[in-house]
């Protein structure tokens, strides 16, 4: 039972890690385009930066949720006991 908590747990932190790196990778995709925009000069940077500095903080929680995420999942596997060592 231990080991299937185990396994458990480290799939729901993968799961979420997934989640995290999408939606840091759809910040970065909008964050691109805003800079873009600026540069071909459609829009003056007054016009975008509220929004630029939004985005930019929502990245930052991200990234800092996602380091914590990984943080409680191993770096390797563990070996998990049989059930024959347990009864033994």
């Amino acid at each position: 039972m231990v080991n299937e908590e185990m396994d458990s747990t480290t799939k729901s932190y993968r799961h979420d890690l997934v989640i995290i790196t999408d939606a840091i990778e759809d910040i970065n995709y909008r964050l691109e385009r805003l800079y873009d925009v600026i540069e071909t000069g459609k829009l003056n940077l007054d016009d975008v930066v509220v929004r630029i500095r939004e985005l930019q903080r929502q990245q930052q929680g991200l990234q800092a949720k996602r380091v914590e995420i990984e943080s409680h999942i191993p770096d390797r596997k563990v070996e998990l006991a049989d059930i024959g060592t347990i009864s033994y």
